[in-house]
């Protein structure tokens, strides 16, 4: 079925035993225009399902929506290489829960690609005995953010909790391009264990790239870790900011084309990195505690 473009706010539908609080999709859908608000799924994408279909540009808020399992707001599963378009908006209070199993993507759940995300994610979870990706879980090989995350949150009941903000197998890319992409307050909760982590890559494969350009700024709060050998790029311009205010662990670091990397947050910290190569003109800003004789240190395995 092709459906051209769909204009209209989606509030408080329901889709009992079933995907896609709000829409199902399995065709094409040109655009998707309007807010989705207290949709919910007993299935998995609480607003909105797009299963071995194409969805272009999304452009509205995805507020208070839920399901059971995966995707609080949308579920996102094609074969097609790039299954959604530039999603524009803010994703505010979506959850993905489950009683007794895992729960994957507070917000999104995504295991086909999607050209961008522009917007904030504010208060997403997803809670369940085990859980990934308080905001956005990703399996997709590629994709660009260009948004603040808050709060958000992975909660896993009895077993280990995964990525507070995002969870990822695949490749991202983090761009501040004049404006400012920031972390904080995202965490990680397994069975009553806090960990204040922003994104945990979830195999040697996976690559996290942050680009900060044109007086751009990104800022973690919260820290980055994964599986032992993830990539982590580090490149922009010469007025780029790329400030790295918590932990980093197990990545590949490379830091190339970019103005400055800031690590100064008032304590020194132990950086375990896989490995570490830089240019040679990136400028690095480090803690230094001279009473105690202590500063950042970087250790590679």
């Amino acid at each position: 079925t092709n459906i051209g473009n769909i204009t209209g706010n989606f509030v408080g539908n329901n889709a009992r035993y079933s995907f896609g609080g709000a829409i199902y999709n399995s065709g094409t859908i040109d655009t998707i225009t309007g807010d989705l608000i207290s949709n919910s799924s007993s299935g998995s994408a609480g607003a909105i399902a797009n299963y071995q279909g194409t969805i272009g540009d999304i452009t509205g808020d995805f507020i208070g929506n839920s399901a059971l399992g995966y995707g609080g707001a949308i579920y996102n599963y094609a074969s097609s290489k790039c299954a959604l378009g530039n999603l524009s908006g803010n994703f505010i209070g979506n959850y993905a829960i489950s009683l007794s199993s895992y729960s994957y993507g507070g917000a999104a759940s995504l295991m086909a690609d999607v050209s961008s995300f522009s917007g904030d994610f504010i208060e997403n979870y997803a809670s369940g005995t085990s859980a990934s990706g308080g905001a956005i879980y990703s399996s997709c090989s590629s994709y660009h953010i260009n948004s603040n995350f808050i709060g958000n949150r992975a909660i896993a009941t009895s077993s280990t909790a995964l990525g507070g903000a995002i969870y990822t197998l695949g490749n991202i890319n983090i761009v501040a391009d004049s404006g400012t992409s920031e972390f904080i307050g995202n965490y990680t909760d397994s069975a009553g264990v806090r960990d204040d982590n922003a994104i945990y890559a979830g195999g040697s494969g996976a690559r996290i790239t942050l680009n900060a350009k044109n007086n751009g700024t990104i800022t973690f709060n919260d820290n980055i870790k994964g599986y032992s050998g993830y990539t982590l790029k580090l490149v922009g311009d010469d007025t780029g900011v790329i400030n790295i205010h918590n932990t980093v662990s197990n990545a590949k670091m490379t830091v190339s084309d970019v103005g400055k990397v800031d690590f100064v947050d008032g304590k020194t910290r132990e950086y375990n990195l896989y490995s570490m190569t830089s240019d040679a003109g990136v400028k690095y800003a480090l803690d230094i505690d001279l009473t105690n004789k202590k500063s950042d240190k970087f250790i590679m395995s």
